[in-house]
């Protein structure tokens, strides 16, 4: 499956401010399929995202991901 699909759906996206990358990066959590995943990624151009990494979110991320998501919804 190409994680660049969790940018289709709804996300939760924070800045990722642990340290300076010399670039802007982003945490987004979200759907690919039906795995809640975690991407940190960079937006290179306006229309290029660039994907640092991605993996499976953990019990504490699917939770914060699933409260934040209800509440949005309603």
């Amino acid at each position: 499956m190409d994680v660049h699909q969790v940018f289709n759906g709804p996300m939760i996206i924070n800045s990722d401010d642990r340290e300076y990358y010399g670039e802007n990066r982003w945490i987004g959590t979200g759907f690919l399929g039906n795995t809640i995943v975690v991407v940190v990624f960079t937006e290179k151009y306006k229309d290029t995202i660039r994907i640092i990494s991605a993996r499976k979110a953990n019990k504490h991320e699917r939770k914060e991901f699933e409260q934040e998501l209800a509440y949005r919804l309603g």
